[in-house]
């Protein structure tokens, strides 16, 4: 969850890092099951939506080399991740903040 205090720092073109991990999915649902659980926690809910630079697929400078493809077939997950390491820095593209979180999966 994203506590309300902190929603002025995530403003358009604002670089940060995450300090440890990052998991992410391919799946809307599968994010907005995290999403609920945080809600139901107690926290609001927040959905980060992480984009790469599409020539990173045949061109190797722009690939974004701090992160790992985890795939879903003998590893022991149910499905395939991007994971990114610790203190990968992010910049907000846009925000939207929602009244009432809409966290059904769709």
């Amino acid at each position: 969850g994203l506590p309300e205090n902190h929603r002025a720092f995530y403003a358009p073109g604002q670089k940060y890092r995450v300090p440890g991990f990052l998991a992410t999915s391919f799946r809307r649902g599968k994010a907005r099951e995290f999403a609920g659980r945080a809600y139901a926690d107690g926290h609001p809910p927040v959905l980060y939506v992480v984009k790469l630079d599409p020539e990173g697929r045949t061109v190797l400078a722009k690939r974004c080399k701090q992160v790992n493809f985890l795939e879903a077939n003998g590893t022991g997950l149910q499905e395939e991740e991007y994971l990114f390491a610790p203190y990968s820095v992010f910049t907000v593209d846009s925000v939207r903040w929602e009244p009432k979180p809409q966290l059904e999966n769709s």
